[in-house]
């Protein structure tokens, strides 16, 4: 009985050592599938790579094969051999003739007999000789093997073998990066309109349309695979929706509503509606102004009268600047103040909706303004990055350098366009006549210098302005600073007669909203500082 246990010891100890070694080269086998799987992946990754603006990065192509090769060793090492399966294994690797699997089965049902013993006697003879990591040795499986070396062979070809589209798909990336930081800044001015709108309450119809334009705007920029000139056509297609929805009346609107503060200030009862108009809270003007009206029957003689001439006054200062709507409306309230309360307090509400309505509608071509030039600079600034031509980022209302924002269409101020065109240009002067306008200029210039061709001197000497093309041909350069006075200078053309036709133009571009808020006050400064000095 003793001998019998040791010889049962002894063969499952056999068997299990074995099983340890298969279990080491199933570990083998799943791991180099899952590297062969991970290699795979790699080599897919950099062949789309080559058509589409996607580079893996170096960590990524190692990072995948080990863990999936980590993974794959630990799920071969987690797989379970019962001691059947082992002897059966092994009788097939040594050519044991089923001797293994029948002595597990004589010792699993605990046979006796005189052909039992002797059958595992001869069992045991054999798996005393049984040398398991030599007979049983991992080694590299010949499919699994050459699944992995040939991933590896394909990833390091894709590496090392030069991309043909590289220059394609970098500039595609630097594409997707321009859009995403021109999106970034898009939000960020329509979060901040969001945040002016919310804290003046201006909900109007207006300003929810510029909403959705910047709404949907950022919405088409957020698609993939978005090409520059697709984007270029979608900032196009924002500005000009934009630009159909300004106001050509805006600037002298804003300009009324403050005025109106101004003469509000004037009339202590009203002081607070002036107020709350600086502010730009024109929902509690509009409430102000209303309370005013219900309380107008509580109010003295000399208040009522002092009130209704304050309100005349505003009234006439608005019709004057054109704001025809809240004049009436404004007239109709300081007559109603002579009448019943009734006739008041509808005169007052209806001067209040008036203003409200003015208010918000000022508002939000501010807030146009504002997503306009956003816009621009951001077709701009895209074009620029990406080196792409749109009319997108040359096109609208943006007051460039090189551009005239106003027509120069009278005596001797040039044709539009006509500047880089060979032509006769009136009003330049004839040299030597000294008369303005007597004469034709030769007029050629170079399309790319910007504004007109003007020349100064005296007699017959004429000056090129420095960095434009003159009479010769020739770019002019001088660190001569005497016409920093145009006053003083010695034009052909008298400076008094120039800077107010040019002021003019520049006010009329100004009034049909040819030029951005945001530059309209610098404009106005730059010709208060070309008036002559008196």
């Amino acid at each position: 009985m003793l001998n019998s246990v040791r010889q049962e010891a002894e063969f499952l100890g056999r068997l299990a050592e074995i099983g340890r070694l298969l279990k080491l080269q199933s570990a083998i086998v799943w791991m180099l599938r899952s590297l062969a799987f991970a290699l795979a992946v790699d080599a897919v990754m950099l062949a789309v790579a080559r058509y589409h603006a996607f580079t893996p990065p170096a960590w990524l192509l190692l990072a995948l094969p080990a863990a999936l090769a980590g993974v794959g060793l630990a799920v071969g090492s987690a797989q379970r051999y019962p001691p059947q399966i082992i002897a059966q294994h092994a009788d097939r690797r040594l050519a044991l003739k089923e001797r293994l699997t029948t002595a597990l089965e004589l010792q699993t049902g605990r046979s006796t007999g005189v052909l039992a013993e002797a059958q595992m006697d001869d069992t045991m003879w054999h798996v005393r000789r049984i040398e398991p990591w030599r007979s049983f040795a991992p080694r590299m499986p010949d499919r699994e093997g050459k699944f992995a070396l040939g991933a590896i062979v394909l990833t390091a070809a894709l590496i090392a073998l030069p991309n043909p589209g590289k220059a394609a798909i970098q500039r595609q990336a630097a594409v997707a990066e321009a859009i995403k930081q021109e999106a970034q800044k898009l939000q960020k001015t329509a979060t901040d309109i969001k945040q002016n709108e919310d804290l003046t309450g201006n909900h109007s119809q207006d300003q929810q349309t510029i909403d959705q334009i910047l709404a949907q705007l950022q919405k088409q920029l957020q698609q993939t695979s978005l090409s520059a000139d697709q984007a270029l056509a979608k900032l196009e297609e924002a500005q000009q929706r934009l630009q159909a929805n300004q106001d050509s009346n805006a600037d002298q609107l804003a300009e009324a509503l403050q005025a109106l503060a101004a003469n509000f200030d004037e009339q202590p009862l009203l002081q607070q509606v002036a107020q709350d108009i600086r502010s730009g809270d024109y929902n509690a003007a509009a409430r102000d102004l209303n309370a005013l009206g219900q309380q107008a029957s509580s109010l003295s003689g000399d208040q009522r009268d002092s009130l209704a001439a304050s309100l005349r006054a505003a009234a006439a200062a608005q019709a004057k600047a054109g704001n025809s709507q809240l004049s009436d409306s404004l007239g109709q309230a300081s007559d109603a103040l002579n009448g019943s309360q009734a006739d008041a307090t509808a005169a007052f509400r209806q001067a209040a909706g008036s203003l409200q309505n003015g208010g918000q509608r000022s508002q939000a071509q501010q807030n146009l303004n504002q997503a306009l030039n956003q816009v621009q600079q951001s077709a701009n600034s895209f074009a620029q990055a990406t080196g792409s031509e749109g009319s997108a980022a040359n096109s609208g209302s943006s007051f460039n350098s090189g551009a005239t924002p106003y027509d120069d269409s009278t005596d001797g101020l040039g044709q539009p366009g006509s500047l880089g065109q060979n032509g006769q240009q009136p009003g330049a002067g004839q040299p030597g006549d000294g008369q303005p306008g007597s004469g034709t200029g030769d007029g050629s210039g170079s399309g790319s210098q910007s504004g007109e061709t003007v020349y100064t001197g005296s007699g017959s000497h004429f000056e090129g302005v420095p960095g434009q093309q003159g009479a010769s041909g020739q770019v002019a350069t001088s660190d001569d600073n005497s016409l920093a006075d145009p006053a003083q200078n010695d034009s052909n053309v008298p400076y008094e007669q120039v800077i107010g036709r040019y002021q003019q133009q520049a006010s009329q571009a100004m009034d049909r909203a040819a030029v951005p808020l945001s530059y309209r006050q610098i404009v106005k400064d730059y010709f208060s500082s070309l008036a002559p000095r008196r």
